[in-house]
């Protein structure tokens, strides 16, 4: 605006400049013709009243320069100010995308990591068991006869039921059981009330099988149960059931009166 305001003042200059000149000149002639010069001459207020014009439109032209330069100044500032929201927005969402996929990744390895653990369990008491039932016949039974063997085996492929009834009259008729002992019931199905590690202890030399011990088995049901001619006393708290795999040795109602 200062340069269009210098602009005005020096065009206003100038054309004064021309009007004096006017003068002068019309001063001269007067001199020199005075008939002239008795004429009315309204040259040089017609030069004053343009200069004026000339001023004012120079001022408005100005005035409305700057106040276009000014409305382009905010439109650039709101169009700068719209832009930086934009990519303000867009890095939110960015890193809010960001923080979701890494809190699913640190999810998929942590249930991962779970499932590998659980495998890792069940692999190392798949194992304890199956050295177990390596171990589970003595040394003199596997040097018996064929005869022997092939009882024992229709012993071991015998009903459960059976099984067990068979145990308790060898037992019975051994007099094994010279204190009061009661054996427990067994369960394929469901869950009981686990007879205690050292009745499990005793049931296994009554059934004639070979007690592995109490160690936590977390894929199997809890308290005591046999596999096989493998007994077992798990003493983690899970929720597995008893099944034809795993059966349990469970209390009757005489148990609670010992």
């Amino acid at each position: 605006m200062k340069i269009h305001m210098f602009r005005a003042v020096a065009l206003a200059m100038l054309m004064l400049c021309l009007v004096r000149c006017g003068a002068d000149s019309i001063r001269g002639q007067a001199a020199s013709d005075p008939e002239a010069a008795s004429e009315p001459s309204t040259a040089g207020i017609e030069s004053l009243e343009d200069i004026k014009a000339r001023i004012a439109q120079s001022a408005a032209e100005a005035q409305a320069e700057e106040a276009k330069k000014k409305q382009e100044a905010e439109q650039a500032k709101a169009a700068k100010a719209a832009v930086a929201l934009a990519a303000k927005q867009k890095a939110d969402a960015a890193a809010l995308k960001a923080a979701r996929q890494a809190a699913e990744r640190m999810a998929r390895e942590k249930a991962k990591a779970n499932a590998a653990t659980l495998a890792s369990q069940e692999a190392d008491t798949r194992r304890l068991e199956a050295e177990e039932a390596e171990r589970q016949v003595p040394v003199a039974q596997k040097a018996a006869s064929a005869t022997a063997t092939a009882g024992a085996a229709a012993v071991v492929n015998m009903p459960i039921a059976h099984r067990v009834a068979a145990a308790t009259a060898a037992a019975r008729a051994r007099k094994v059981v010279t204190t009061p002992y009661f054996l427990p019931s067994v369960i394929t199905r469901g869950h009981c009330v686990s007879i205690t590690d050292a009745h499990c202890a005793r049931a296994a030399r009554e059934f004639e099988m070979h007690f592995v011990g109490s160690t936590p088995m977390p894929s199997s049901p809890p308290g005591c149960y046999f596999k096989g001619r493998a007994v077992f006393f798990n003493t983690a708290e899970t929720d597995h059931a008893c099944s034809n795999d795993k059966q349990c040795l469970c209390k009757t109602r005489r148990h609670s009166e010992l």
